[in-house]
C-alpha cells in the first residue's frame, strides 16, 4: 500500500518536496531534496518538411506544455499559474526572444503561441498591450528599459550552438538585459553568463525559461540555418535545467559539435555551483509528453525505459486509465494516484494481476475534476512515475 502524504505546495518556483514525497513515499532523503520540474513536449508535425512553422500545431504544443507544467487542464488557468502573484490588468510581461540565431519564423510562431496563451488570462481580458514581444528584436540592442518596465520576464531562447560561447541557450539569451552586450559582455570571459541571471534586477522577475527546440543547429552557429527539426519545447523555471536538457537533445541530432556542447556544459556547472539551478539529472523531475493531447500520459525520469523493459503500458481512455501488462502474464502491481499538490486520491493496493484500472474517481467514488494527476506504479520492485491528464 502507498502512504498518505502531507499536502505540499507543488507549484512553487521549483517543483519539489510535494512531488518527491508523492512519488517516493518514505524516503526522507528524496523528500528533502528540492527538484526542478522540467516538461519536454514534442510534436514533430509543428514544422513542415521545408522548415516552415505550422502555427496551429505549435499552439497546441505550447498550451499542452504549459498545462502539464502547471498541472492545470484549462488554458487560461495554466498560464496564470506560471506567475507567483495573481495576474491583474497592470501586470506587464516581457518575452525575451533570440532573433539573432536560427529560424526566426519558427521562433516568432513559438513566442506568438505563448503570447496568445497569455492573452487568454483574466477570462480573455488580459491587455495585449501589457505583453512586450517585439518582432523583429533589434540584435545586440540594450534591453534594460524592457526588463525594468516588466513585472515578469519570460526567457525564450533557441537551440543553437555559438562559435564564441559554445551554446546560445537560456543563460546567454539574457546578455542584452543589462546594457549594451558587445561593450560589456560579448568579448568577455564566458564565466559571466550565469551572473546576469543572478542580478537582482533580473532574478526576481524571470519566472520561466521556454526553450524553442522546434528547430535548431547543434553544429554551426549562431547565424546559420537549422539542421534539425525536433518539434520540441522544453519548459521550466530552472534555466540551468532547461539548458542541460537542450544540450542532451542537441547531442542526439545529426553532426553535433561536441566541443561546443562541452563548453555549454561547463557554463552550466558554474551556474549550478552559484546556486542558479541544477544540471544534475537526479535533481530534476523531467516529464515528457507528446500527442495525442486528449489522452496525454507523461513520463518522468527514466520511466519510459523502465516501461519498455518491463512491457508495461499506460493508456488514458475517456472513462478510465489502464495500467497494463499486455498478454496473459501477471505481476505484483500497485498503483497510486496523486493530485498535483501531492495528496493521494486513489490507490489500488498490491495486486497480482496483468492490469489495474483507475476509473478517474477518488477513493470515495467521486469523479475527479478535469486536471493533471501524478501516477506511481510499483511493479516487481521497480517504480514507474508519470502524469496523466483527465478531461471531462
Amino acid at each position: 500500500m502507498f502512504n498518505i502524504i502531507s499536502r505540499r505546495d507543488f507549484l512553487k518556483a521549483t517543483s519539489t518536496i510535494g512531488l518527491a514525497a508523492a512519488i517516493n513515499p518514505g524516503s526522507a532523503a528524496t523528500a528533502a531534496t528540492k527538484k526542478s520540474r522540467v516538461v519536454i513536449a514534442t510534436d514533430t508535425s509543428t514544422v513542415t518538411s521545408t522548415g516552415s512553422p505550422v502555427a496551429a500545431k505549435i499552439q497546441d504544443l505550447m498550451d499542452n506544455a504549459i498545462m502539464t507544467f502547471t498541472g492545470k487542464s484549462k488554458t487560461a488557468e495554466a498560464y496564470e499559474a506560471l506567475f507567483p502573484a495573481p495576474i491583474t490588468n497592470s501586470t506587464k510581461i516581457c518575452i525575451k526572444r533570440n532573433d539573432a540565431s536560427g529560424d526566426r519564423d519558427v521562433n516568432k510562431a513559438v513566442t506568438a503561441a505563448f503570447q496568445k496563451g497569455l492573452e487568454s488570462m483574466l477570462n480573455g481580458a488580459f491587455p495585449k498591450a501589457n505583453i512586450d514581444n517585439p518582432y523583429p528584436l533589434t540584435r545586440n540592442a540594450n534591453q534594460t528599459a524592457r526588463t525594468t518596465a516588466a513585472t515578469y520576464i519570460i526567457n525564450c531562447p533557441v537551440a543553437w550552438v555559438h562559435s564564441v560561447y559554445g551554446v546560445t541557450l537560456s543563460l546567454k539569451n539574457q546578455m542584452n538585459y543589462l546594457g549594451d552586450p558587445f561593450t560589456k559582455f560579448h568579448n568577455a570571459d564566458k564565466s559571466w553568463l550565469h551572473t546576469v541571471a543572478l542580478d537582482p534586477a533580473i532574478k526576481p522577475k524571470q519566472v520561466l525559461s521556454l526553450m524553442d527546440a522546434c528547430v535548431g543547429n547543434p553544429k554551426d552557429g549562431p547565424v546559420t540555418s537549422p539542421t534539425f527539426a525536433a518539434g520540441t519545447l522544453i519548459v521550466s523555471n530552472d534555466l540551468v535545467a532547461v539548458d542541460y536538457n537542450t544540450i542532451r537533445l542537441m547531442e542526439k541530432q545529426k553532426n553535433p559539435n561536441s566541443s561546443y556542447l562541452s563548453m555549454g556544459d561547463s557554463q552550466l556547472k558554474a551556474a549550478e555551483a552559484a546556486g542558479l539551478g541544477t544540471c544534475t539529472p537526479a535533481n530534476m523531475d523531467i516529464i515528457t509528453i507528446k500527442p495525442p493531447w486528449n489522452s496525454t500520459v507523461g513520463l518522468m525520469n527514466g520511466s519510459e525505459t523502465l516501461m519498455k523493459s518491463m512491457n508495461i503500458r499506460v493508456v488514458n481512455n475517456q472513462n478510465r486509465v489502464e495500467f497494463a501488462v499486455p498478454g496473459a502474464s501477471e505481476r505484483s502491481m500497485a498503483v497510486a494516484i496523486f493530485d498535483m499538490m501531492g495528496n493521494v486520491i486513489w490507490q489500488s493496493g498490491d495486486q497480482f494481476c496483468n492490469a489495474v484500472f483507475w476509473n478517474k474517481t477518488t477513493m470515495h467514488g467521486t469523479r475527479v475534476l478535469s486536471a493533471m494527476y501524478i501516477f506511481r506504479i510499483a511493479c516487481n520492485g521497480s517504480i514507474i512515475r508519470g502524469i496523466v491528464m483527465v478531461m471531462h
